[in-house]
């Protein structure tokens, strides 16, 4: 299966908005069309821009649902600086998979 350039400039657009859910959207995209090496590549992305630092928040707009406070070291970070780039870098969105 082809994936067009329509499709990938999209994902070009949305990798930076967070650190895992474009990604794991790609990674997920790449599996079902078989490009295993590729879809591992980019979890393991993922993985390594996973830290300690980054907070993962639902769509509801609350915090990691295991962790209703919000990390010292994320909270430290937001004060700091930039909103696009801690956003960019110290924000996990959820993201749901389904079947369909």
């Amino acid at each position: 299966m082809h994936i067009g350039n329509r499709i990938w400039s999209w994902y070009s657009a949305a990798i930076d908005t967070d650190v895992a859910s474009t990604r794991l959207k790609l990674a997920s995209m790449l599996y079902c069309k078989g490009d295993l090496q590729m879809a591992a590549d980019v979890l393991n992305d993922v993985e390594r821009r996973y830290d300690n630092t980054v907070q993962a928040i639902c769509g509801c707009s609350r915090m990691d649902p295991l962790n209703t406070k919000p990390r010292k070291v994320f909270t430290e970070v937001l004060n700091e600086g930039d909103t696009d780039v801690l956003l960019a870098n110290k924000v996990a969105y959820l993201v749901r998979f389904l079947r369909q």
